[in-house]
């Protein structure tokens, strides 16, 4: 069977389907999907990519509405060959059914959705099942270090959503780092769904993951909601300080893999870490013992610390409700390079920040500095959804500037949609109007992903990436804008290779001459420098040169020609005089020439953006 495409199901016999399903994946529809890579296998499955082919149709029993606004989704592909044991087959099969049974519950907004389950029976026998997830852009599941201070914030919400799943009388037995996606800004997603189990069931232990297993489940005994405060309290101790609990000792089998001088320090986690409260402390320590009923629940631990979701929301404001506070700005450690985890923790700096709410928001951490804003991680309370907010630097001789140009965004770009441009939101604000405010918030939508300029290009998403940027300028100016500011650092790629454009805060209408305008050399087309009216040349200028420094790792030698206001470009630092396939032959040699055309003095004499979109598209 192919691999792109499902195809419509076949009876099934009844010994493999449980009587207390009230549905039969068998009699649902394919999925019409095109699978795009492989996010993982195990044990007897694949986990793979997959594109929705048909763009507004959702699985049968789910609304539109119901997905996810990518068209991108993870299928979990488990197939069952017929001479498996018979009590070996119904075992999976009951896994694959009590998985889905919990994921399509929806039970927080960080656990990993599931939108479908569809089975075939292929014609050798073998029954394959299909479970559509959404799909999670994170690095794979891993022990990434995260400061602290941040590593606490992960645990409030892992918390919220182990006890979301309780309320829902399931208890998460596998909670292990795998299970835990941490996106590149440290927002927690929560998967391996399939070693949930219901309260009161026993869950087989299938795959022993050393660390992190309750001595009920060792034991075969029932799974219940203080199995959870055991694998918590042990997955909080790993997290911060990447040492074992001495409690692994508890579970002979996987623990005997754990060598001495991977165990940790016999104390309080509060005692060995500044940043833990007291009180998570106190619970890690309660909750690694062997006798379940001996360890406190970890609903206590969220009502202890006001941790709860409905906590966080009460110290907010309702969406329909006026949000009079005025942002306050507090001294805070920040550090330097919020992304890249190696490279947090290389200098701290005191930074004027905002405090831990505003407009209505709950304030997470800065992101970074513009020319003339701040730009944090927000969060909505009511539903846990994160944002970016770009918040005006208030100063008595830039505010009125900063201020104008924060509402020309607004005004400008917050009716553009295109997939691979960053989304506004909201423009918030303190005072009757926006025009007369003193202090503005704007809302976007919150790139969890790397910009260029932080991250080599991946040699597989130099097409698909350039590609999608030059779809979106296109589109800019078909909505009459120029983007003035395009460079490698105003492109974000994920982990999945999404590529979105931001970095619209300078974008003006066409024909529009900028008075003065801060560049970045080597990407600026001459007419941006001299205050001559822009138009869709400029940014092909701009694209141009962003794929050749992309593509080479160097400046365009005929951008490095134009002038600024900057020192000269060091001629180590400039490529040769060739055009991109001569680097790059899968970018092919019509984009070649359409760069090199692009590069031009003359802004008539160089091609439009959808000439090289649609050149890429032919590559």
């Amino acid at each position: 069977m192919s691999h792109d495409h499902i195809v419509h199901a076949l009876v099934s016999p009844a010994w493999l389907f449980p009587p207390m399903l009230p549905y039969d994946p068998f009699a649902r529809e394919s999925f019409q999907v095109r699978v795009l890579g492989e996010l993982g296998r195990g044990t007897y499955s694949r986990i793979l990519h997959v594109e929705n082919l048909q763009a507004d149709a959702a699985p049968k029993g789910r609304s539109p509405a119901d997905l996810p606004p990518s068209r991108c989704f993870a299928l979990k592909r488990v197939r069952i060959a017929p001479n498996l044991d018979r009590q070996q087959a119904a075992l999976i099969e009951g896994r694959i059914y009590a998985e889905f049974d919990v994921g399509q519950r929806h039970a927080h907004p960080l656990v990993r959705r599931y939108f479908g389950h569809h089975a075939v029976r292929q014609d050798d026998g073998t029954v394959q099942h299909d479970l559509l997830m959404e799909v999670i852009d994170a690095p794979p599941p891993t022990r990434v270090p995260f400061p602290a201070a941040e590593t606490v914030e992960i645990l409030r919400h892992l918390a919220n959503a182990a006890v979301a799943l309780h309320r829902n009388g399931f208890v998460h037995a596998g909670l292990t780092p795998r299970a835990l996606y941490l996106t590149t800004l440290g927002r927690p997603r929560l998967g391996g769904l399939a070693d949930a189990a219901r309260i009161g069931e026993v869950k087989p232990l299938r795959v022993a993951v050393p660390g992190f297993i309750a001595p009920e489940i060792a034991l075969g005994t029932p799974a219940t909601t203080r199995t959870t405060s055991f694998l918590f309290a042990s997955l909080a101790y790993v997290m911060l300080l990447n040492r074992f609990p001495q409690a692994v000792r508890l579970t002979g089998r996987a623990s005997s893999q754990i060598t001495d001088a991977m165990i940790g320090p016999d104390a309080p986690l509060h005692s060995l870490v500044a940043e833990v409260p007291a009180a998570l402390g106190e619970f890690v320590r309660q909750s690694l013992v062997a006798e379940p009923a001996a360890r406190p629940e970890l609903q206590e631990l969220l009502d202890t610390l006001r941790w709860n979701d409905a906590e966080q929301r009460a110290r907010t404001h309702a969406d329909d409700e006026p949000r009079a506070e005025s942002p306050l700005a507090v001294q805070q450690r920040s550090s330097r390079n919020p992304r890249l985890p190696e490279l947090r923790n290389d200098y701290e700096a005191h930074r004027v920040t905002l405090a831990g709410h505003a407009f209505g928001f709950r304030v997470g951490r800065w992101l970074g500095d513009g020319a003339w804003s701040r730009i944090y991680l927000v969060e909505r309370p009511n539903d846990g959804q994160a944002f970016a907010m770009k918040h005006v630097i208030a100063s008595p001789t830039k505010s009125r500037r900063a201020h104008d140009r924060l509402l020309e965004e607004w005004n400008r770009c917050r009716q553009l949609s295109h997939p691979s441009l960053r989304r506004l939101h909201s423009l918030e604000f303190v005072g009757e109007d926006a025009e007369s405010a003193a202090i503005l918030g704007l809302v976007m939508e919150l790139l969890d992903a790397t910009p260029l300029e932080e991250r080599a290009m991946p040699r597989e998403l130099l097409v698909p990436t350039l590609r999608a940027v030059a779809s979106a300028l296109a589109y800019m100016h078909g909505e009459g804008l120029v983007h003035t500011n395009l460079k490698p650092r105003a492109i974000f790629v994920s982990e999945l290779g999404q590529a979105k454009l931001a970095g619209t805060g300078q974008a003006v209408s066409i024909g529009t001459a900028l008075e003065r305008s801060r560049v970045v050399p080597g990407f600026a087309a001459r007419e941006v420098v001299a205050g001559r009216p822009l138009s869709g040349a400029t940014d092909a200028f701009a694209f141009a040169a962003t794929a050749f420094n992309l593509t080479t790792g160097l400046i365009a030698p005929e951008a490095a020609q134009v002038e600024t206001k900057g020192a000269p470009i060091p001629p180590n630092f400039i490529g040769s005089d060739q055009p991109l396939d001569h680097f790059e032959p899968m970018l092919g040699e019509a984009f070649g020439r359409l760069a090199k055309r692009a590069l031009r003095s003359k802004p008539e004499d160089r091609p439009t953006l959808a000439e090289l979109r649609d050149a890429l598209r032919s590559t």
